[in-house]
């Protein structure tokens, strides 16, 4: 199994929460710390509990969170470390991928900064799969011939969704 998420540079030595709620009792973990828990945040203030612990039970793993906010880039982190597939690789800002079936669709969110001019997206497949080809579910056009690992899109804007739809070269028979 994997071990601890390792906070990315976006997520590393960030302050998250609200320092100005005084919240009683605060949720902590004790320490010294059990077996297969990691400390991986504390309180910034003078007592600095263990505000968040990753944990390895050997057949599962489990992540405390004792404030509210944490980034969206540690949650990312901790997805990562956990073994999720990230169809977009880049840190989104806002981007949504749905996937069903078939078809793969993906949402720009409206962004913050830089993010808002149109760019185009890479969209990684997952490994394990033989893909065939990818198209552009609107225009028809081919963005990727089999076997189809990843593909680009076109610049997108934010608030746009753009839909493809990818093959499987597997083939199955149904009974």
């Amino acid at each position: 199994m994997p071990g601890p998420p390792v906070w990315g540079p976006s997520a590393s030595g960030q302050v998250f929460g609200d320092a100005g709620v005084d919240v009683d009792p605060r949720l902590h973990v004790p320490e010294p710390l059990a077996p297969g828990v990691a400390a991986l945040g504390r309180y910034a203030d003078a007592a600095g509990e263990v505000a968040v612990a990753w944990r390895d039970a050997g057949t599962h793993r489990s992540l405390f969170v004792g404030s509210a906010g944490l980034p969206a880039a540690a949650w990312r982190d901790v997805a990562a470390a956990a073994g999720c597939h990230f169809y977009l690789p880049e840190e989104p800002a806002g981007d949504a991928v749905d996937v069903g079936g078939r078809a793969l669709a993906i949402h720009i969110g409206m962004g913050r900064g830089d993010a808002k001019e149109p760019r185009p997206r890479t969209v990684l497949l997952p490994a394990g799969v033989r893909w065939g080809q990818a198209e552009n579910a609107e225009t028809g056009e081919v963005v990727c011939e089999a076997p189809c690992t990843s593909f680009s899109t076109q610049p997108l804007a934010p608030g746009d969704v753009a839909l493809f739809v990818v093959r499987s070269e597997s083939i199955f028979n149904l009974i």
